[in-house]
């Protein structure tokens, strides 16, 4: 099966610096197999036939072990990244408004509002986002969220994933 991993805080700023090459050795040394990275924030496309309950697992403590990296890591399959893009609500804002956060399991707890201009609704495991002035400049970051739902999860504009979408496709 394809999967997509979603690795949080990767090479942000001058935090958790990992090579591109590195990450692929360590996703193959694990069992990955036709690994591939896109851009530098912790994007890997691989394929495995394990749960990817348990790739996550795999690849948190690979990260802790040969990099002292904490990172969460969020897994989807090809498939279920296809119908995260294909729920989209906000699909007509535009793309640079637009974000998902992923979930590592889903959440019963719906406790929060948004007191913006912003809009966001949870579809499963993942958080839609349509932002007016920008994803950096909204006050519903990631931490936001964790706080509220008490769940690990990482995000991604809508542009890096129909990127990441189109390339796990090629073969």
């Amino acid at each position: 099966m394809t999967y997509i991993a979603f690795l949080r805080g990767i090479n942000v700023g001058s935090h958790n610096r990992v090579r591109m090459a590195d990450l692929i050795a360590i996703c193959e040394a694990i069992g990955f197999t036709d690994v591939k990275t896109y851009i530098q924030s912790g994007n890997i496309i691989f394929r495995s036939e394990k749960d990817k309950t348990v790739l996550e697992k795999e690849l948190e403590a690979a990260l802790q072990t040969q990099l002292s990296i904490t990172s969460s890591v969020v897994i989807r399959s090809l498939e279920a990244l296809i119908t995260t893009v294909d729920n989209n609500p906000y699909s007509k804002a535009p793309l640079a408004n637009q974000a998902v956060y992923f979930l590592q399991q889903p959440s019963n707890n719906h406790d929060w509002q948004l007191n913006s201009d912003d809009q966001a609704v949870m579809i499963g495991d993942c958080i839609y986002l349509q932002v007016n002035n920008g994803l950096h400049k909204t006050p519903y970051s990631i931490n936001y969220f964790e706080r509220k739902l008490q769940v690990a999860m990482t995000n991604r504009n809508i542009k890096t994933i129909k990127a990441l979408i189109e390339l796990a496709q090629t073969k």
